[in-house]
Parts: C-alpha cells; sequence; structure tokens
C-alpha cells in the first residue's frame, strides 16, 4: 500500500511539474512578445514625434 502510495505521489509531482514547466514556458513567450511588441511601438511613437511639425 505504501509503494501505490509513493507512485501515486511521484506520478502528481511528475504531472505538476509538466504544468509548471510548460506555464514557465508560456510566460516566458509572453514576455518575449510583450517586449518586443513595446519596442515596436515605443519605436514608432519617437518617429511620429520626429515628423510633428515644431513650432
Amino acid at each position: 500500500m505504501e509503494k501505490v502510495a509513493n507512485q501515486l505521489n511521484f506520478e502528481g509531482r511528475t504531472e505538476a511539474a509538466a504544468i509548471n514547466q510548460t506555464a514557465a514556458t508560456e510566460a516566458a513567450r509572453l514576455r518575449m512578445v510583450s517586449t518586443v511588441v513595446t519596442g515596436f511601438f515605443r519605436d514608432m511613437d519617437r518617429r511620429l514625434e520626429e515628423m510633428k511639425p515644431k513650432y
């Protein structure tokens, strides 16, 4: 019975680790996309500011 309990515990921990790894990978991907998009729009904003006539 203890062996079965240990096996279930191991399987649960393994599945939890896989879920955490997937979540961490997705979070890193989303941070990367956010950085790229933020940089793009920051650059566009700067260029638009440069195009405005200065009085």
